[in-house]
């Protein structure tokens, strides 16, 4: 009966749920970074959408591009486990991963402010959902793969 109550046993019982709950913690971790950053850009420099939608972008792509060196890392050896020695080879799968998560979450984050007149950060939170499958998914399955 109190084996149901040990976290232990959840993990042990299902090991893919427990690593895209990882996957998720370390997202959340990032998204905080994340959203810092994009929060401190969009009201204290130029980088907002009054000023034009690229800033908004540009703004954006800076916060993502701080929050995805740290999410690399702690994908690689706490999330997944990773021995693989080719850094390079891995962080540039990571990378384009990332860059696709990027570009589908900056095209979510401009089209809900544009066109649905919603709030930057609101519109920052949907975009994070959506994409937060793909990235697992294919970091799972292409980036940290197994041999």
């Amino acid at each position: 009966m109190y084996k149901y109550i040990d976290p232990r046993f959840y993990i042990q019982k299902f090991p893919r749920l427990w690593e895209f709950a990882k996957f998720a913690m370390v997202g959340l971790l990032n998204t905080a970074i994340d959203f810092c950053i994009f929060y401190i850009l969009i009201n204290y420099t130029y980088l907002n959408h009054e000023n034009g939608v690229i800033y908004l972008a540009l703004a954006h792509i800076i916060s993502f591009c701080v929050a995805v060196i740290n999410s690399y890392v702690l994908n690689k050896y706490w999330t997944f486990k990773s021995t693989d020695k080719d850094v390079s080879v891995q962080f540039s799968k990571f990378m384009g991963v990332s860059i696709v998560g990027l570009i589908l979450s900056t095209a979510i984050l401009t089209l809900l402010v544009t066109y649905a007149d919603m709030h930057e950060l609101i519109a920052k939170v949907a975009a994070i959902v959506i994409v937060l499958f793909w990235n697992y998914f294919a970091n799972k399955f292409w980036t940290f793969k197994k041999k």
